[in-house]
């Protein structure tokens, strides 16, 4: 005979039974266990990608501050930092790339000594896409700047040349506040005979060594004396003006006195005018040259002995082989404050080959301004006169006492020694 059933006894049993009741909150509480430990792990992703990102801004940062001691223009250092940033794992295709001089954000904030990058990426979410269907933006900075350093009046940039800066048997050169630096890595990167030439300066630097010259006064311009990094050509991405589609002008006369034409075969350029000579510029005389860029393309510069040359914001930029020679005159030049030979006073064509450029000076001259000739070699003689002076020259002989200071308002670029980069945010 089948036993009968309590249905109500049943029931009351089921209600009241603690059996399994572990097993029904687990289940209960499985999806929240699952979906913490998904966040947790999505979040832990995405710390990951910002640390990789981070890293990447820093050393972007890094290279942007060297290439800003270098004197690189914005388009170049963004485009160092994206190179860098992009081989330390940013990702251009899933953002951006920012590099701000000065920053936008944060302590330094306009400040123009300081350069700002800034590292953007955007993401689909994962697990979190049940909550947001907006993209995760990781953003990341670091800020640069450049710290240190002495500034420098004179610079051989030759990386190899013996005695690439010399100075003659019983020359003075005296460089008041600043230093002066050769590239070459020669024995005889910085030279005289017999220790008879005389270098006075802040300090004194080179790649290669010291030969027979009395270098005094001085401390080293980085780490080293001898042995020293060379120091990077601020004017290395000067912008020269493009004179080739110019009317050729007809020179001074070599026997005139007077002023260069303002309206004659002058064109505006950027705000700046600008004249070309296609033949040799001579002057024997007085002669006053208006502002201005002077463009001598496939001739010489030369200014005789005995003559007086002036002119304020002027430049002047040979091309095409030609060579200054100035030879025992008077030259009172300063050069622009404005427009794209900002500072530069003499310059000539960075492709050119080597050419021998010749100043000699008398008392009363003053230079205001860089004598930029990169491919080339100076013979220079200052006359007894200070001038706010930068020379950058492939190489240098100074055959006369010369004094230069730093202490010019004239536009020049900062030409230092032994700058060092920092991340400072």
């Amino acid at each position: 005979m089948r036993p009968r059933i309590n249905l109500s006894a049943l029931i009351q049993r089921l209600l009241t039974s603690e059996q399994g009741a572990t097993a029904v909150i687990f289940a209960i509480m499985m999806p929240v266990i699952i979906g913490g430990l998904a966040l947790g792990a999505e979040t832990g992703y995405w710390f990951m990608i910002k640390n990789t990102l981070q890293n990447a801004a820093d050393v972007s940062a890094h290279s942007v501050g060297v290439r800003m001691r270098q004197g690189d223009q914005l388009a170049d250092l963004r485009q160092a930092a994206t190179r860098i940033a992009v081989s330390s794992g940013f990702h251009p295709d899933l953002g951006e790339l920012q590099v701000n001089i000065p920053p936008l954000t944060g302590d330094y904030r306009g400040s123009r000594e300081h350069a700002e990058v800034v590292l953007t990426e955007r993401y689909e979410r994962l697990f979190s896409a049940i909550f947001s269907k907006t993209p995760v933006e990781i953003s990341t900075r670091a800020v640069v700047t450049i710290k240190g350093g002495t500034p420098l009046c004179v610079l051989a940039l030759s990386g190899d040349g013996r005695n690439a800066f010399q100075v003659a048997p019983l020359v003075d050169v005296t460089l008041e506040g600043c230093g002066a630096a050769s590239n070459s890595s020669s024995n005889s990167s910085i030279s005289s005979v017999l220790y008879s030439g005389r270098l006075f300066a802040k300090c004194v630097q080179t790649s290669g060594g010291f030969y027979m010259i009395n270098v005094l006064g001085f401390t080293a311009c980085g780490a080293n004396l001898t042995a020293a990094a060379p120091v990077s050509d601020p004017y290395r991405n000067f912008d020269e003006i493009d004179s080739t589609n110019l009317p050729c002008s007809n020179p001074p006369s070599s026997k005139q006195n007077g002023e260069a034409e303002r309206s004659t075969g002058r064109i505006v350029i950027d705000g700046t005018p600008v004249m070309r000579f296609c033949a040799d510029v001579e002057i024997k005389g007085r002669y006053n040259f208006a502002p201005g860029i002077y463009v001598i393309d496939g001739g010489n510069f030369r200014i005789a002995p005995g003559a007086t040359v002036t002119g304020e914001e002027v430049s002047f930029f040979i091309r095409r082989g030609g060579a200054v020679n100035i030879s025992a005159a008077i030259v009172i030049l300063s050069a622009p404050t404005s427009g794209p030979h900002r500072g530069v006073l003499f310059s000539n064509n960075r492709n050119d080959n080597e050419v021998a450029h010749r100043i000699s000076l008398m008392n009363g001259s003053v230079l205001s301004g860089v004598i930029y000739l990169p491919t080339s070699s100076l013979t220079f003689s200052g006359g007894r006169n200070s001038h706010c002076l930068q020379i950058v020259a492939s190489t240098i002989q100074f055959t006369g006492s010369t004094w230069a200071n730093a202490n010019c308002a004239n536009g020049s670029r900062s030409l230092m020694a032994g700058q060092t980069v920092a991340l400072v945010e």
